[in-house]
């Protein structure tokens, strides 16, 4: 399988652009060129008027296992600088993607898996889904992003619970910290629902809310920090 077919994009009527991590033989794990395929699927999407929101999926019951340790560390077992920047340039753009983003989590969802979902708008995961960052086993440093994005979500303890030990949580105990938005038996319907609702209001009117739900989200986080 070419590694540009491990991201695949599919179009719904309603202007839904759905992004699916596939790589079952190896549990979905990230790749160099996946996330250079993933850029440039976001980028496509951007730029295109008739997208009214955009999913990140998994596959096969697996949201993403992480990053590929064989595309990420060099043999002496330093980082990449191509895969982190790749992966950094890929996030950044899916978190300023100009419509709604919905991360779509069934099954594990991994270090740089979580990534991902972080960087969307909202977060629904099924009852089988189970989250870790073991980032620190692995010898690699979290990057300070998806460590802001994090905090922002569930707090500076629960990071610290999630980071340092890198311990798993299940889609419930996801739910009840805030890493997830919703905790659900039926992924699919409960996103639709979502979906539909966002898709009944004017482009304009979702970009000048979700514009304001960022300001106001920057200048809590700046007003928390310059409190400290």
């Amino acid at each position: 399988m070419k590694e540009q077919a491990l991201i695949c994009v599919s179009n719904d009527e309603g202007g839904r652009v759905r992004v699916r991590v596939q790589r079952a033989a190896k549990r979905n794990a990230i790749t160099r060129g996946m996330w250079r395929s993933l850029l440039a699927a976001l980028e496509t999407a951007a730029s295109d008027d008739g997208v009214r929101a955009l999913t990140i999926e998994g596959s096969d019951g697996v949201f993403s296992a992480g990053a590929d340790l064989q595309s990420v560390k060099t043999q002496d077992g330093t980082v990449r600088d191509e895969y982190r920047d790749l992966a950094l340039t890929t996030l950044s753009v899916l978190e300023g993607f100009p419509r709604p983003t919905l991360a779509l989590v069934d099954g594990p969802c991994i270090g740089a898996g979580c990534s991902l979902a972080l960087a969307c708008d909202v977060r629904f995961a099924t009852t089988r889904s189970t989250f870790a960052i073991p980032a620190l086993r692995h010898g690699i440093m979290y990057e300070r992003q998806s460590i802001e994005r994090l905090v922002s979500l569930v707090g500076p303890s629960q990071t610290e619970r999630l980071l340092l030990a890198g311990i798993g949580i299940d889609g419930h105990e996801a739910e009840r910290i805030g890493l997830v938005d919703s905790c659900t038996d039926r992924l699919e319907g409960t996103s639709r629902e979502w979906l539909d609702e966002v898709m009944r209001v004017e482009p304009i009117a979702i970009q000048t809310m979700r514009a304001l739900i960022k300001r106001a989200s920057r200048e809590h986080q700046f007003g928390k920090r310059s409190k400290r």
